[in-house]
């Protein structure tokens, strides 16, 4: 009788270090002893590479990372004032945790190269306020928000602790269970943003309030991120591609958005952009060129002869919204 083949286990591939944390701190900090201040600085690195490869594949990659970056730094940041507020004892080791994760993906947001480009691109919410900051859309208002209270927390632990940020005691300081170190520097970094950096009388004197604007930012960041992906949907690449407009054709675009020209029942005559932008002395002929490169740009459409004008395209406006402000 013929013995029967014994089947054969298929092998699993060996783990990863994006999905390892063994593994990448096998290969980025083999001598990092565990529970210390600096073995939490890389579980938010390898946190971070793990939310990164999440997004990689997004269909807009720049504006997610970038999304991304900022939606976590808050959420961080804000775990650290509701910190400040609470009536009960905090962890040390929660407090360094938020802390260096903060760091991190502040880190990693200003190491991304199209993060300028980004920023310029992404649709602008005026009044946008996040505590005591106020941005062009919560994307801006939330990293100034995440900036000063990382900034804060360091200055309030490295103040209370008398030591740098990469001083060698406190990265080898004990997290679990805290050293007098870890526990004197989180004290520092909780005094700071009660008392200084947020100070509880002039904004966010209680937890509920806290955690109302902390989920009315994220549905906004989330909402702005949503019209990002449509302005841009239609380009390869709309962080690279859009054209550099001259000083005339910012100031034109400007006038448009001014005067409301959105749509053809809107348009302007060159003569009146010439005129409302403050320009009396020149001949509207000096606006015809830029005009006719704008239409070519696809930012402006006119209508030609008796009644004619120009008039901002979709495009155009979100253009013009995005132009920095005239000093």
């Amino acid at each position: 009788m013929a013995k029967a083949k014994a089947s054969k286990t298929p092998k699993r591939p060996p783990p990863n270090e994006t999905d390892n944390f063994v593994v990448f701190c096998k290969n980025h900090a083999p001598d990092i002893a565990p529970g210390t201040f600096a073995s939490q600085s890389v579980l938010a690195q390898w946190e971070a590479r793990r939310d990164a490869a999440s997004v990689q594949s997004h269909s807009h990659p720049d504006l997610a990372f970038v999304y991304m970056y900022v939606r976590n730094a808050v959420e961080y940041a804000g775990r650290l004032v509701m910190f400040s507020r609470s009536k009960e004892a905090v962890a040390p080791g929660d407090v360094v945790g938020q802390f260096v994760r903060l760091e991190e993906q502040l880190r990693q947001l200003d190491a991304h190269p199209k993060k300028n480009a980004v920023f310029k691109a992404w649709p602008r919410t005026s009044g946008t306020a996040l505590a005591l900051k106020v941005g062009a859309s919560a994307l801006t208002a939330g990293e100034q928000f995440a900036n000063s209270i990382c900034t804060g927390s360091l200055c309030g632990g490295v103040a209370n602790a008398k030591c740098y940020r990469n001083d060698e005691r406190l990265l080898a300081a004990m997290v679990d269970p805290p050293s007098t170190m870890c526990v004197t520097w989180a004290e520092g970094v909780l005094e700071e943003l009660r008392t200084m950096t947020i100070p509880p009388q002039e904004v966010w004197p209680g937890l509920g309030i806290i955690r109302k604007d902390i989920a009315m930012f994220h549905h906004q960041l989330a909402d702005e991120f949503e019209s990002a992906i449509g302005a841009t949907a239609k380009h390869t690449d709309p962080i690279e591609t859009e054209p550099t407009l001259s000083n005339r054709q910012m100031q034109i675009l400007r006038t448009l958005l001014s005067l409301g020209a959105v749509n053809p029942d809107c348009r302007c005559t060159t003569q009146r952009i010439a005129d409302t932008a403050g320009h009396l002395e020149h001949d509207s002929d000096g606006y015809k060129e830029p005009v006719a490169a704008l239409v070519t740009m696809k930012l402006v459409l006119s209508k030609r002869g008796s009644g004619g004008g120009v008039w901002l395209t979709k495009a155009g406006r979100l253009r013009a919204q995005r132009l920095p402000k005239k000093r």
